[in-house]
C-alpha cells in the first residue's frame, strides 16, 4: 500500500489545475484561430459573444485570444 503525503497531495492538484488551464488557454486559441483562418465574421462574433457571456471571460483575454484590439471585442460585445 502507497502512502500519499499531503505535500505529495496539494502537488498534484496544483499540476491538475495548471493541466487545466493550459487546456482551456489552447482551447480558446483554436477558436480564435479557427475563426481568423475560415474568415467567418458572424461565427467570429458569436464565438466573442459566448467567450464572454457564458464562460465569462474578460473583455482583456478575448482579445488576446483573437488578436484584437480592446476596443473592437467591446464594439462586438456592445459595450461603450
Amino acid at each position: 500500500m502507497i502512502e500519499v503525503t499531503e505535500e505529495e497531495r496539494q502537488r498534484a492538484i496544483m499540476r491538475s489545475r495548471r493541466m487545466f488551464q493550459t487546456d482551456q488557454s489552447s482551447n480558446l486559441q483554436t477558436v480564435a484561430r479557427r475563426s481568423k483562418k475560415e474568415g467567418k465574421e458572424e461565427e467570429r462574433r458569436n464565438n466573442i459573444k459566448l467567450m464572454h457571456n457564458q464562460l465569462d471571460l474578460s473583455v482583456e483575454v478575448i482579445a488576446k485570444a483573437f488578436g484584437l484590439p480592446q476596443q473592437e471585442v467591446k464594439d462586438i460585445l456592445g459595450q461603450s
